[in-house]
């Protein structure tokens, strides 16, 4: 299964279930001698700050601003980062992973405009909920789709209006039966989302590399003079 949508599984079964220890004893635990419990603290602040967002961010940057070591550094970095993005663009696009045609099934007594599945891409939502080549997807969130218009692009723009982390509802027809299937959404990849503003020449990962990079630069320019007069 693809690792990114297993941490967004795994950071939202934590924060539903809220991190049990209080996020200084984390930040603690990022300096920690082992590898694999300074990955678990990185893994629990990220829940953390989802429960916790009104705070994570300035928390955060006061702690990158005192790090230990280089790699406590690195690691609250990826935590600011992350919280700052979020805060500023939101979850990314959802994604379902599934290469698609158009086509149109009997459901019942009517013939209904459907996304046929190609294929089910590896690792992907898709495949984690169940969705096999050969469906026929005719009803998403209680929507059908229109039959004038390509099914595959109203799929498309139902999906991508919702988010990672999203529950969608999919109705569909596989050997003759009909079937519902309860899927969470992944992110859109990278490349993906790359390949959708590609002409409008929008790189969106650099968009949003390039506003956190500006954003911490303004944000240590401020906290400087403050810095300074303090030891004054």
């Amino acid at each position: 299964m693809n690792s990114s949508f297993l941490a967004t599984l795994t950071t939202l079964a934590l924060s539903a279930a809220l991190v049990a220890e209080p996020a200084a004893e984390l930040f603690k635990k990022l300096n920690a001698d082992s590898y694999g419990e300074r990955h678990k603290a990185q893994v629990e602040l990220t829940a953390w700050a989802v429960a916790n967002s009104g705070e994570a961010i300035e928390l955060f940057f006061k702690e990158y601003k005192v790090a230990a070591t280089p790699e406590v550094k690195v690691r609250v970095g990826q935590l600011l980062r992350e919280r700052v993005i979020f805060e500023k663009f939101g979850r990314p696009k959802g994604f379902v992973g599934i290469q698609m045609d158009n086509g149109a099934e009997k459901v019942g007594d009517e013939l209904r405009a459907v996304v046929l599945v190609t294929a089910v891409v590896k690792g992907s939502p898709a495949e984690a909920f169940g969705l096999k080549q050969g469906d026929a997807l005719w009803r998403v969130d209680q929507q059908t789709f229109n039959r004038n218009a390509f099914a595959s692009l109203q799929f498309r723009k139902i999906v991508t209006s919702k988010r990672e982390g999203d529950t969608i509802l999919v109705d569909l027809v596989r050997d003759g039966k009909q079937i519902q299937v309860k899927l969470v959404l992944g992110a859109m990849p990278v490349e993906l989302e790359r390949e959708n503003n590609r002409r409008l020449r929008k790189d969106p990962e650099l968009d949003k590399e390039n506003y956190f990079s500006n954003w911490l630069q303004n944000k240590l320019k401020i906290e400087k003079p403050k810095l300074e007069a303090a030891v004054e």
